[in-house]
C-alpha cells in the first residue's frame, strides 16, 4: 500500500452517525492511500462527531454551523493540503482500489483533464453485479 496519491478525500456529513463510519473505512482501506481525509461536519445533531472522533488519528475532522453540502464541500476543498480533491458522500464507499485507478488516469493524463470521475457500481439487488 503506497500513500503518494496527492488527493485529499473531503466527505461532506449532515447527520449520517450510522453511515460515516463505512465511508471513512473505505477511504483508509484504499489500495493507494490519500494524502489526506477530510469530514466536514455540516451542523450534524446526531451523533456524527463521535463516530469521526474515532478515526481522529487518520481523519481531520471539521465542524461547522448548517450550511448545506455545497458548503461543506468547499470548506473542505479550502482545507486541502493536496492538488487534487476526491468526493465521497457519506452514503456511500470507495472500492478498494478506487484511488489507485484514479491516479493511474491522472499519470497517464499528465493530469491534463481538470475532472476525473470512474463508474458507478450497485449492488445485485439493485441491478448491479460485484
Amino acid at each position: 500500500m503506497t500513500t503518494d496519491s496527492e488527493i485529499t478525500v473531503v466527505i461532506p456529513v449532515y447527520n449520517r452517525a450510522k453511515l460515516v463510519g463505512r465511508a471513512i473505512e473505505s477511504a483508509l482501506g484504499q489500495t493507494m492511500q490519500p494524502a489526506q481525509i477530510i469530514v466536514v461536519d455540516d451542523g450534524s445533531t446526531d451523533k456524527t462527531a463521535e463516530v469521526c472522533r474515532e478515526y481522529s488519528c487518520s481523519v481531520q475532522y471539521v465542524w461547522q454551523r448548517n450550511s448545506g453540502a455545497s458548503a461543506a464541500r468547499n470548506a473542505g476543498i479550502q482545507l486541502a493540503s493536496h492538488p487534487w480533491i476526491a468526493f465521497l458522500d457519506p452514503d456511500d464507499y470507495f472500492t478498494p482500489s478506487h484511488l489507485e485507478r484514479m491516479v493511474a488516469a491522472i499519470r497517464e493524463t499528465s493530469g491534463r483533464a481538470a475532472i476525473y470521475f470512474s463508474d458507478m457500481q450497485l449492488p445485485e439487488p439493485h441491478g448491479g453485479t460485484l
